[in-house]
């Protein structure tokens, strides 16, 4: 079996590319079988050269190709060898492609590629983010996309929020999200989201007894 620390990103992939061309490519079923003997060196604790621990679940890796994809990530589990359930997940997505309930944790996750640098992860994120983006959730959405810098979700949640402007601002929760994240808010405005002085989004709405 090949040297877990001479793997390169080529071999260590398990995104792979695969050749239009008609002299060299792979069928379908040889690339599966590729992706499938890869997949295998998750956890594998013959191979693997790190042991990270998860309570009393042991997850064995490999620090090069940990270190290809994330070398924050990988020192984050060398300082303790300790690992998050989400920390475990993004490294079997490192190997398999693949997250249990992935679009379920699509917020935390993307959080953590930021954190980590793991572009990847991020780009699969924005995707799901996108698909389920709605008047709802639109400026939680591009709160997320601002503070974590995805510019393909905060491109699509502020053409969102631009047509649905006044929707938007009807929700329960938007005043709370702008008061608690004032500085993505003056960014929005500045952008053209709302015509709305800065003053009054902040302002607690007028009751008959005074302000809430």
């Amino acid at each position: 079996m090949t040297n877990p620390k001479r793997m390169s990103r080529k071999s260590a992939a398990p995104h792979v590319a695969v050749s239009n061309s008609t002299h060299g490519t792979l069928s379908k079923e040889v690339l599966d079988d590729m992706l499938s003997n890869f997949s295998s060196l998750y956890n594998d604790e013959d191979t693997a050269d790190l042991c990270c621990s998860l309570n009393q679940e042991k997850v064995h890796v490999h620090k090069q190709f940990i270190k290809l994809y994330s070398e924050p990530l990988l020192n984050k589990i060398l300082a303790n060898n300790q690992i998050t359930e989400n920390e475990k997940e993004v490294l079997k997505f490192l190997y398999t492609g693949k997250i249990a309930d992935y679009a379920l944790k699509a917020k935390e996750l993307i959080e953590m590629a930021h954190t980590f640098k793991v572009p990847l992860l991020q780009v699969h994120c924005e995707t799901t983010l996108i698909a389920t983006l709605s008047v709802e959730n639109a400026l939680e959405r591009f709160i997320l996309a601002s503070r974590t810098d995805s510019s393909t979700l905060r491109k699509e949640t502020l053409e969102l929020m631009r047509r649905e402007n006044t929707n938007i601002m009807q929700t329960d929760n938007w005043r709370q999200l702008v008061r608690d994240n004032i500085d993505i808010v003056f960014e929005l405005i500045m952008e053209g989201w709302s015509h709305v002085h800065p003053v009054e989004v902040i302002t607690p709405p007028q009751t008959a007894y005074g302000r809430l």
